[in-house]
């Protein structure tokens, strides 16, 4: 799904209440996301036990919800995280 600027912080919202838990890899670079689209995806990530990478690079979210993403990489040594 990346490189896709009409996906935003809504659709992600709607998106991440889908994704499976079972969900490997998820591409969300250089899209029009936020820190609400953001904060869903942590949310989801937390419960996706089979999650091995997630890109989120070059979205618009601000300074206060980045760490969430270096704790999640901390968090998940199998996981990696690109922010």
């Amino acid at each position: 799904m990346s490189y896709n600027p009409g996906l935003t912080d809504s659709d992600v919202v709607a998106l991440a209440r889908a994704f499976p838990s079972t969900l490997t890899e998820l591409g969300l670079v250089e899209c029009a996301i936020g820190d609400e689209g953001g904060a869903a995806l942590l949310r989801w990530s937390k419960q996706a036990t089979e999650l091995r990478m997630i890109c989120v690079e070059g979205n618009g979210f601000s300074s206060s919800i980045r760490p969430g993403f270096t704790a999640l990489a901390q968090e998940s040594p199998n996981l990696l995280v690109v922010v």
